[in-house]
C-alpha cells in the first residue's frame, strides 16, 4: 500500500504503526520530514506481506509537478507489480480547503481509475474519543466538502490513533489492514499498474503543455495590448506637443499681426501732412 496526502497528516506515523517497527522518520513538523518515497515491510499472521511505502508530501503546492511525477513513479516501482491499496491519509480536525483538494490531486496523478483502490484513514482519532463520537458520526457533521470526499471513495473509511497504548493501537492497525483486504478482495486482487500510471501522467502532461499554451497566448495577447495601449499613449503626448507648438505658432503670428499694424499706424501718421495755422 501506498500512503499519500499533505504534510503533516501523519502519514509516517501510520506507517510506523502498521509495519509495528519505527521505518520512516516522524515528527511533528509542518514541513516534510519524508523527502524521497521509502518504503517497508512486514510479514502478517495469515502469512502475507505487507509492504508500506510513504510519500513526501506529493500534493504540497510548492512541490514541482514533474519531480512529483517521477517521484510517484519511483512508488509504483517500490511496490511493483503495483499496490493494492492507496491510502489516503487525513487528520481529524483538519478540514481546510487543500486538505479537500487532495481527491482531485490523487485523481491528476494516478487517473480516475486509482478511487477503485482507494482507502481514507484518518490520524488523531483520540480526538474523537476525547469527544466521545464515532468516526461515522464526524464524518456526518463535516463540512459537504469531506463527505463527497469520502463518497468518491466508496465509504472505505478508518481511523487510527498513532500514539494509543499497544492493545488499542493494534485494533486500530487491524481495522485498517481488514479495510485494505476487503477493498483487495472486491477488487477481485487486481492493482493499480505501471501503465495505468503511464496513461494518467501522460494525461497530465497534455494537460500541462495545453496551459503553458494558452498561458503563452494570454500573455501575448497582454503584451500586444500593452504595446497598443503605449503606441496611442505616445500617438496622444505627440498630438498634444504638435498642438501646443500650433497654438504658440498661432500666437506669435497674432503678435506679429499686432505689432505689425501699430507700425504701419505709426507710419500713416507720420506720413500725413501736416497743416500750417497762418
Amino acid at each position: 500500500m501506498i500512503l499519500v496526502g499533505k504534510t503533516g497528516t501523519g502519514k509516517s506515523a501510520l506507517g510506523n504503526s502498521l509495519l509495528q517497527k519505527r521505518f520512516f522518520e516522524s515528527k511533528c513538523f509542518t514541513t516534510s520530514i519524508t523527502s524521497t518515497c521509502k518504503f517497508g515491510e512486514r510479514r502478517l499472521r495469515d502469512g502475507s506481506k505487507l509492504v508500506v511505502v510513504d510519500t513526501p508530501g506529493i500534493f504540497d503546492t510548492r512541490n514541482d509537478v514533474t519531480e512529483t511525477s517521477k517521484e510517484v513513479a519511483r512508488c509504483i516501482v517500490l511496490s511493483s507489480p503495483g499496490p493494492h491499496i492507496f491510502v489516503l491519509v487525513l487528520k481529524i480536525g483538519r478540514c481546510t480547503q487543500e486538505e479537500m483538494e487532495t481527491i482531485q490531486h490523487l485523481k491528476d496523478l494516478f487517473g480516475e481509475r486509482v478511487l477503485r483502490f482507494v482507502i481514507v484513514v484518518f490520524t488523531g482519532k483520540e480526538a474523537l474519543d476525547y469527544e466521545n463520537i464515532t468516526l461515522r458520526e464526524h464524518i456526518k457533521n463535516s463540512p459537504e466538502q469531506l463527505r463527497s470526499l469520502i463518497h468518491q471513495c466508496n465509504g472505505r473509511v478508518a481511523s487510527i490513533n498513532n500514539r494509543a497504548e499497544s492493545g488499542c493501537l493494534q485494533a486500530d492497525v487491524s481495522s485498517v489492514i481488514q479495510l485494505a483486504k476487503q477493498t483487495i478482495q472486491e477488487n477481485s486482487g487486481t492493482h493499480y499498474t505501471g501503465e495505468m500510471f503511464k496513461t494518467a501522467n501522460e494525461t497530465v502532461q497534455s494537460r500541462l503543455r495545453q496551459e503553458a499554451a494558452d498561458k503563452l497566448k494570454v500573455e501575448q495577447e497582454l503584451r500586444r495590448r500593452e504595446l497598443e495601449l503605449e503606441r496611442r499613449e505616445n500617438r496622444s503626448r505627440e498630438l498634444a506637443l504638435e498642438q501646443a507648438i500650433l497654438r504658440m505658432q498661432l500666437g506669435r503670428q497674432r503678435r506679429v499681426r499686432v505689432v505689425t499694424t501699430i507700425c504701419e499706424t505709426r507710419v500713416r501718421h507720420v506720413s500725413q501732412p501736416q497743416c500750417n495755422i497762418q
